[in-house]
């Protein structure tokens, strides 16, 4: 399990299972598209009410009531239809929202509010069987205030996750944590201590507290591991061949879905090593429009793939038209990689990066990779932490 310290809460993610029943273990690939059905528990306490009310609840989520930005249009949208974030249906939900009563009081001493999850997760266990995986998706659950604070967490590959407060109406907040359950993990710029959510550009960064936004997908890497434009992929061994072609954003997805010279993700795959390089353009309109960092920037992010289902990325560069990027050594080949945005061309309909990856005649070992520097990311919207939690959760909440 690993402890994320966000700004001004805590964000926990862990792959600790409360009951192997419970556990699921599809792919990836699989829990990113098809219909999910989908409920959020609204949780009372005896000392604490919700934050919303269930209509409002519902809206935000699903938008049942004319919400335009929600969860289910954004992930809609990112995906072009694949996923589909539908609400549960079944005694007590109204409109995938189910409340529930507790006979206790919300704690400060209750970090991470796991008592009133385990509590609630019991209550809909009595209700709708033990097996609450097979009867359900995804899992939402809005912990009321009065516990210790944080802002959200989730397990990968798996169906729960959890929010604080007026957090469990922060639409990137929630697709956040359901690209954990997807099986996703952070994306981050830079090697400093807070800099696991640092990339900015797409949804497994930094999170924002706004209902409607901020308006935006997934980055390179994360949309490469999704699948949603594989059609639009391109793996390639630089080593052996150069390249060149153009890159889309994924707001042109559509656009470009039959004409075979556009690409929206190039991979640079380096297995032995367990990592892969992605380039892809961030296109900043659309459903992309709001993207927080490189807007109409040619975006190269790092991989970790040693986990197999995927682990962090790290943006390593940001490139402007006429700029390249050079990677020293690459996958420990004594050769090197140089990735150069030719242009970035506009048109009425259409915005392309021309970018080439030239590799098998470039030897320049022992010279450190450069090009355009990544300036600071943007500043967090919330303040950050006075002093870092002293412990951890030890564990998924616990199924009885």
């Amino acid at each position: 399990r690993t402890l994320f310290v966000g700004d001004d809460s805590i964000v926990v993610q862990s792959t600790n299972g409360h009951k192997e029943e419970e556990r699921s273990h599809r792919e990836l690939s699989s829990r990113a598209s098809g219909t999910k059905e989908t409920v959020v528990l609204r949780i009372t306490t005896q000392n604490s009410s919700p934050h919303f009310p269930a209509k409002e609840l519902s809206d935000r989520v699903f938008g049942t009531h004319g919400d335009m930005h929600n969860v289910k249009s954004q992930m809609d949208a990112c995906s072009y239809g694949k996923l589909n974030i539908a609400p549960a249906q079944g005694p007590g939900i109204e409109s995938g929202v189910y409340d529930i009563n507790l006979d206790m009081n919300t704690s400060e001493d209750d970090k991470y509010g796991r008592s009133i999850v385990n509590a609630a997760l019991d209550k809909l266990r009595k209700e709708f069987g033990g097996n609450l995986s097979k009867r359900f998706d995804h899992i939402m659950v809005c912990v009321p205030k009065g516990v210790k604070a944080f802002i959200g967490y989730a397990w990968r590959n798996d169906f729960l996750s959890v929010y604080h407060g007026d957090w469990c109406g922060s639409l990137t907040t929630k697709m956040h944590e359901i690209g954990h359950n997807m099986g996703l993990k952070h994306s981050g710029e830079g090697t400093c201590p807070r800099c696991g959510h640092a990339d900015y550009s797409g949804i497994m960064g930094q999170v924002y507290p706004g209902s409607d936004g901020p308006i935006m997908c997934f980055n390179g890497a994360k949309s490469w591991q999704l699948g949603w434009y594989e059609d639009k992929h391109v793996s390639i061994n630089p080593l052996e061949r150069d390249w060149n072609g153009q890159i889309v954003g994924v707001a042109d997805y559509g656009t470009v879905s039959t004409m075979p010279n556009y690409k929206v993700i190039v991979e640079l795959p380096c297995p032995k090593l367990d990592y892969a390089f992605y380039i892809s353009f961030n296109r900043k309109t659309g459903i992309n429009a709001d993207t927080q960092e490189g807007g109409d920037q040619v975006m190269i992010t790092k991989l970790n793939t040693r986990q197999g289902d995927g682990g962090e990325s790290n943006l390593e560069a940001k490139l402007d038209s006429n700029k390249e990027y050079l990677i020293s050594d690459f996958c420990k080949s004594e050769q090197s990689l140089i990735i150069k945005v030719n242009s970035i061309r506009y048109t009425d309909s259409l915005v392309a990066a021309d970018v080439s990856v030239l590799g098998s005649n470039v030897s320049v070992l022992g010279s450190s990779a450069s090009g355009l520097a990544i300036e600071p990311p943007p500043k967090p919207p919330t303040p950050r932490l006075t002093s870092r939690p002293t412990s951890r959760p030890t564990s998924r909440p616990t199924s009885r």
